[in-house]
């Protein structure tokens, strides 16, 4: 029921998106200049389309890197890896040892379960923060979940531990090249640009978190909540070592060759290191290179490479295990299956981002320009409410500053470069914590069984408290 409920809500949200593209004249800025094009009015067949055409979308845009200017891969390779994450923990359930795994750590931690729950929520919320790397966190959800889940936790607890605090990090970024990176490239500003600010709230949000967890700890459930992923086995007295280590390995080579060094830290250094390591040559032969390929270049790892490193993972864990092939394929096809919903309303979410790659037209920016025009004085206002709406509707970070910083230091110009960029963060990660068009959010909530409705009653005090912290360091 509750699954069914956020699938109208995704579908309202969008078909607001496409009504009101009906009634406002749509328009764009081209160089930070607003020019009004008439109307781009989206229709029902645009819908139908948008979740086939976003595995068209896998390269949405030009953004710069280390040799000049490459394809920004998104979007459609977030399904790919959610796929391939199903395929892995339907193989994990297959070899006993990793529901051994998760039932030992909730028994190791049963009499320290509140302080286990904050330190995971902390984990989550640090490394979002730092790297931006939400997809290879989401790999780690339906395990965290499923330990929260035995030590009785309830469901919207253990979402908030980790999805949560996943997106209270994109909030707080402090080294994430998905935002902070973004602002170097695009707008230029330096990697400690506003850090004083960016640390006072990064911190505050820390707490926030850590207090709402804290306060809410005695909702729990009389037993342990079904989570997906997670199949009740006979005992089994496998080792869960080989689990541990092949997830380990798996997860810092993500880590390092997902994460966008050139964006963030603007060196070729660690990209150097890589190539020459990879261009070792045996006899003129460049073996390493040869035997691995390369499709994508290093920093720019995306979930189609994760998906075939997880995919391998399955492989290992397969012949170590010695599950029969049979098993194997009914584990992945069972893990798969439980996972159609939180897939099919990740794909409806984003597709308003597809609709808007159709055309650089858009009402939300004849709305914006009216919006910055009444506020002409007041650039934090202007930038907060424009990022606000089109964080919204269009909930990805790229998109909305490439679109919209040349618009603003136009609009407001003279105004504080810092204070717009920090500005226009806090907005889009304050909007991502609610809107139903966030794909982590949605694919969450899905995961977990909740509804917008019951996050919304969970979080919306904190939600107050982070918009007047930040109002209040943002005037300051």
């Amino acid at each position: 029921m509750k699954k069914r409920k956020n699938f109208y809500v995704i579908l309202i949200t969008v078909s607001v998106y496409i009504l009101l593209s009906w009634f406002i004249k749509a328009g764009n800025f081209n160089n930070g200049a607003y020019s009004g094009t008439g109307f781009n009015q989206l229709g029902i067949l645009d819908l139908l389309l948008a979740p086939i055409n976003l595995f068209n979308y896998f390269a949405v845009s030009m953004t710069k890197n280390i040799d000049g200017y490459v394809n920004q891969f998104a979007y459609g390779n977030i399904i790919i890896a959610f796929i391939a994450m199903g395929a892995l923990y339907g193989t994990l359930n297959k070899t006993g040892a990793y529901n051994r795994l998760v039932v030992d750590i909730a028994k190791k931690f049963e009499n320290k379960k509140v302080g286990f729950l904050i330190v995971m929520a902390i984990i989550f919320y640090v490394l979002s923060s730092l790297t931006g790397l939400e997809l290879v966190l989401f790999m780690f959800v339906p395990f965290v979940g499923a330990v929260l889940s035995k030590m009785k936790f309830n469901k919207v607890t253990a979402f908030s531990a980790t999805i949560g605090a996943m997106l209270f990090g994109r909030l707080g970024s402090l080294y994430n090249p998905s935002i902070n990176g973004l602002n170097q490239v695009i707008i230029g500003t330096g990697i400690n640009s506003g850090i004083i600010a960016r640390i006072i709230i990064f911190i505050i949000l820390g707490i926030i978190l850590g207090a709402t967890l804290y306060l809410t700890r005695e909702k729990e459930v009389s037993k342990e909540e079904d989570i997906l992923l997670l199949e009740d086995v006979k005992d089994n007295k496998k080792s869960y070592v080989p689990i541990i280590v092949s997830s380990v390995v798996v997860t810092l080579v993500l880590l390092v060759f997902m994460y966008n060094w050139y964006y963030m830290f603007n060196t070729t250094k660690v990209t150097d290191a890589f190539n020459n390591m990879m261009g070792v040559q045996v006899k003129n032969y460049t073996f390493m290179h040869n035997l691995f390929g390369m499709t994508e270049s290093f920093g720019y790892w995306t979930g189609f490479t994760m998906s075939v490193l997880l995919l391998i993972q399955t492989l290992i864990i397969k012949f170590i295990y010695n599950i029969k092939l049979e098993d194997y394929a009914e584990g992945i096809k069972k893990s798969i299956s439980d996972l159609i919903p939180m897939i099919g309303f990740s794909i409806l979410s984003l597709s308003v981002i597809v609709l808007s790659l159709n055309s650089a037209d858009s009402f939300i920016y004849t709305i914006i320009n009216e919006l910055c025009g009444l506020v002409s004085n007041e650039q934090a206002v202007g930038v907060f409410l424009s990022s606000i709406l089109h964080s919204f509707f269009i909930n990805d970070y790229f998109a909305l500053l490439s679109s919209l910083a040349p618009a603003f230091t136009t609009i407001y110009n003279g105004g504080s470069t810092e204070k717009m960029v920090l500005v226009t963060q806090v907005a889009h990660g304050f909007v991502s914590l609610i809107s139903p068009l966030n794909v982590y959010l949605v694919a969450g909530l899905t995961f977990f069984g909740i509804s917008f409705k019951d996050w919304f009653k969970y979080i919306w005090k904190a939600l107050l408290i982070i918009l007047g912290v930040s109002i209040i360091i943002l005037m300051i």
